[in-house]
């Protein structure tokens, strides 16, 4: 019959040996650990960049904190439903994951950006939508990076859907931890704006970064991988 996303071709390899050989397989691994980067910095430290930077007390904070949350939610189950469809229509998959991979990495570093642009303005509320903008366009990373090993590699899908699920973890420990060291050292204090410059930009290394490896190692063909 027909291959699934407009004509993908098999290859095959020895499993488990030549899994980690497979650059499908880093891709995942790689995207997954830069894209938790900026997400889990956003998720815990957020409310201090609206409490330090804003001048807003955290039980202020909960409305202009928890739409962007809401919306990101929202943009995922669409992009989901946008690219089954396109998917549907004889795209290849591989390029589908691209379209959605991109802009979900790239977008989060422009809204990154304006957010230390727009500052000083003290705006809550042009920083929420901001940060609205920000995981609105991650979301799209769920079409992207979050489903590529069902596409390419169905019969070890979960294995590998484990490998890039650990390196997004990693995140969860790494990126808390050093926000919080390139914040407040061991002095306790608050984070100053040129240091919360700093941690939004290694957030945006890190989106640029998946960005880059994905565009080698996803390759532009789809390939479906069978033992």
């Amino acid at each position: 019959g027909s291959l699934p996303g407009g004509g993908a071709r098999r290859v095959g390899y020895a499993f488990p040996r030549g899994l980690l050989r497979l650059p499908q397989v880093w891709a995942i691994v790689i995207n997954q650990f830069c894209n938790s980067w900026g997400f889990y910095m956003i998720l815990n430290w957020m409310p201090s960049y609206f409490h330090q930077v804003m001048g807003m007390q955290i039980e202020e904070e909960s409305w202009f904190l928890a739409v962007p949350f809401l919306v990101q939610g929202m943009v995922a189950v669409g992009a989901g439903f946008l690219a089954d469809h396109v998917i549907a229509q004889g795209m290849p998959f591989a390029r589908v994951r691209t379209l959605f991979q991109i802009p979900g990495l790239l977008g989060p570093v422009f809204f990154l950006a304006l957010l230390l642009v727009t500052e000083e303005t003290k705006s809550p509320t042009l920083a929420s939508f901001l940060l609205m903008c920000c995981l609105a366009f991650n979301a799209l990373t769920v079409a992207g990076v979050s489903v590529y090993h069902l596409d390419f590699i169905p019969k070890h899908a979960s294995l590998v859907f484990s490998l890039g699920n650990f390196a997004g973890n990693l995140p969860g420990i790494l990126a808390v931890h050093l926000t919080g060291i390139m914040l407040h050292g061991n002095r306790g204090e608050e984070g100053t704006p040129q240091q919360w410059s700093d941690v939004f930009s290694l957030a945006a290394f890190f989106y640029v970064a998946g960005t880059a490896s994905w565009l080698v190692l996803a390759r532009s063909n789809s390939v479906i991988v069978t033992v």
